[in-house]
């Protein structure tokens, strides 16, 4: 079996209870969970992430943003990877 330990999933999401059922369920793996709870937030951990759970509508804006420097930022990993 192959060892997710450092695989870091961040959880993107507004509404609390939604945010730590997911955290429960990914907290059962090795992976790292990180949450937020915002844009902003999420902007700020986003160098971190491996893996999103993204709400797309959230109380700050939406999350295209949040996806979009994800995005931006992992691309040069595929080449580096």
């Amino acid at each position: 079996m192959t060892s997710t330990s450092n695989i870091t999933v961040l959880i993107v999401e507004d509404n609390y209870a939604v945010r730590k059922l997911l955290s429960d369920c990914a907290g059962g793996t090795d992976c790292v969970v990180l949450q937020a709870g915002s844009v902003a937030e999420a902007l700020s951990l986003i160098d971190q992430a491996d893996i999103l759970f993204l709400d797309w509508k959230l109380n700050d804006g939406n999350a295209g943003p949040v996806l979009a420097e994800w995005i931006a930022r992992r691309r040069g990993c595929l080449h580096q990877c």
